[in-house]
């Protein structure tokens, strides 16, 4: 892989230092045994020094494997896919080596608001209810009058 496609997908990545639930992008959902490993544009300074570690041996290829990912279990767990962004939930997890990790603890659907098409013939006053672009669709605010 070409040094500026590295630099542009690591410049794409965020990084998370502290607990707490960030917007994040889904890169990859990968199948695996019961359960679908999902990797995430964020990274922990656990990653960032592991990249940079591959950079300065010369491993590029190795450089883009370090970023967050969960493993959402199949048919019991909300798994999003390549492309989406969804909400993540990172915590201090201690590992099996006893030491305090940065870790996906759960993954959220970020559900989108619902939308109506505009009516374009009030834009031209061709429509008896030009002045009102929203009239006689349903919304929240008059469904609960």
């Amino acid at each position: 892989m070409e040094l500026e496609s590295i630099k542009a997908i690591l410049g794409s990545r965020v990084q998370i230092t502290e607990p707490g639930k960030f917007k994040v992008k889904v890169t990859s959902v990968s199948p695996y045994e019961d359960r679908n490993i999902c990797n995430f544009n964020a990274m922990t300074p656990y990653h960032v020094a592991q990249t940079k570690a591959d950079i300065a041996s010369g491993d590029l290829d190795a450089c883009l494997n370090h970023n967050l990912s969960s493993g959402q279990r199949m048919g019991k767990d909300f798994t999003p896919a390549k492309g989406d962004f969804v909400n993540i939930h990172v915590d201090y997890i201690t590992t099996k080596d006893g030491e305090q990790a940065l870790l996906v603890t759960g993954v959220e659907e970020i559900k989108a608001a619902a939308t109506a098409r505009l009516n374009v013939d009030s834009f031209f006053g061709d429509d008896e209810e030009s002045a009102d672009l929203n009239a006689g669709l349903e919304t929240k605010a008059n469904a609960k009058a």
